[in-house]
């Protein structure tokens, strides 16, 4: 615990369970600060633990909607099992904004209640 934040360990090996892990970084950081109708690029990376089935999907909520609109982006899964989710939105508006992607992950990916989902958020501020 750190400053009353939990926190697990990014090691899928020593955190263990059947959860993805995710981390998310935009334009290269935790938080990025841009002008309004400049593009954010967003990279999610994503950790199965051993056993834990396959990643199956990333959706975007990039302004706050709860229906997660922002579906896909590009994915590329190394050897090791790591899969990097890469997505770019650009803001209109100014203000700031958590942008938030959930990953899922499953030994089943026919069967949708078989699906492990995990989120992780980014700030972004948008200034005028």
């Amino acid at each position: 615990v750190v400053e009353n934040q939990i926190l697990l360990d990014f090691d899928p090996m020593r955190r263990g369970g059947v959860q993805p892990l995710v981390s998310l970084l935009a334009d290269d950081g935790p938080a990025a600060r841009v002008r309004v109708g400049q593009p954010v690029h967003f990279c999610a990376e994503v950790l199965l633990p051993p056993r834990a089935g396959r990643f199956q999907s990333a959706a975007w909520s990039f302004e706050g909607e709860p229906d997660y609109p922002g579906k896909g982006g590009e994915h590329a899964e190394d050897s090791a099992g790591r899969v990097l989710v890469r997505a770019v939105h650009t803001y209109t508006k100014p203000g700031a904004y958590f942008c938030t992607v959930r990953v899922s992950s499953g030994r089943e990916p026919r069967l949708g209640y078989t699906e492990l989902r995990n989120l992780a958020r980014a700030r972004v501020i948008v200034e005028a």
